[in-house]
């Protein structure tokens, strides 16, 4: 069996490389000297984790926007 057949599901190269950069970017925020780093009196940690929660469900509409015109066009239901 070829090792395509194995997969589960096909990912797009988008959403794969969306992950990637999440998981950069947590490495960036939760490496031990960005602890001690605060900005306005706030850890770099705290406003790591914040600027995901405002940034990746932005992403996951605009990925999901994209994909649905994107299926429209094709003519998909």
């Amino acid at each position: 069996m070829p090792t395509k057949e194995k997969n589960w599901f096909k990912m797009p190269f988008r959403e794969g490389l969306l992950i990637i950069l999440i998981v950069l970017f947590l490495l960036v925020f939760m490496l031990p000297w960005s602890y001690d780093i605060t900005f306005l009196n706030i850890s770099l940690v705290a406003w790591g984790g914040l600027s995901l929660q405002l940034i990746i469900p932005l992403l996951a509409i605009v990925l999901t926007w994209e994909n649905k015109k994107r299926s429209l066009d094709k003519g998909e239901n």
